[in-house]
C-alpha cells in the first residue's frame, strides 16, 4: 500500500489509505511543520526584530524539530524541501 519514489532530488510520497484513519496524524504533522517553517522564514527575513524574536526562541523550535528526528543544523541551513521531506518521511514510518 505504500511505495515513495524519488523525484529531482524531493521525495514523493503516495499513501493508500483511508482518509478518516489518518486525518490525525495528518494534522499533528502539519501544523509543527508550518510552525518550524514560520520560524525559519523569520531567522532568515531581512527584519532585524523577526531574526531577534525568531534567536530568542530557537531552543523551542529545535527541540520541535528533535521530536520529528530533524537535527537542529538541518533546520537551519537545510531548504523547506528537505524540511518537509523530513516530515513526510516521518509521518511514513509513523503509519
Amino acid at each position: 500500500m505504500y511505495h515513495y519514489e524519488r523525484h529531482r532530488g524531493s521525495l514523493s510520497w503516495f499513501v493508500e489509505l483511508d482518509v478518516t484513519v489518518v486525518s490525525d496524524e495528518i494534522i499533528s504533522i502539519l501544523l509543527p511543520m508550518k510552525k518550524l517553517l514560520f520560524w525559519k522564514k523569520m531567522l532568515c527575513s531581512g527584519n532585524l526584530i523577526l531574526c531577534t524574536l525568531a534567536k530568542c526562541c530557537d531552543a523551542r523550535i529545535f527541540a520541535l524539530a528533535a521530536k520529528y528526528h530533524i537535527e537542529p543544523h538541518d533546520v537551519v541551513r537545510s531548504s523547506v524541501a528537505r524540511i518537509k521531506d523530513s516530515f513526510w518521511f516521518y509521518f511514513y514510518e509513523l503509519v
